[in-house]
């Protein structure tokens, strides 16, 4: 895997303090502030077909957020 996950900002201003809480060769799970608020969030790690990963949007890696019901 060359692309680091605690290094995926995107989109610009809306992701920070990610904090990876499982990580192998196929996925990567994280606790991440979106827009201010903690949330759990999730993508497809990259391949050697895919170097990006999944989600991405216009050529950036991005997270896959849950809902945070309350």
């Amino acid at each position: 895997m060359s692309l680091d996950p605690k290094t995926i900002l995107s989109p610009k201003g809306k992701v920070e303090n990610i904090e990876i809480i499982e990580q192998n060769t196929d996925y990567t799970i994280a606790i991440l502030s979106w827009e201010g608020k903690d949330t759990i969030a999730a993508r497809w790690n990259p391949t050697e077909e895919n170097t990006m990963g999944i989600p991405q949007s216009r050529g950036y890696a991005t997270w896959f957020n849950f809902p945070i019901l309350s």
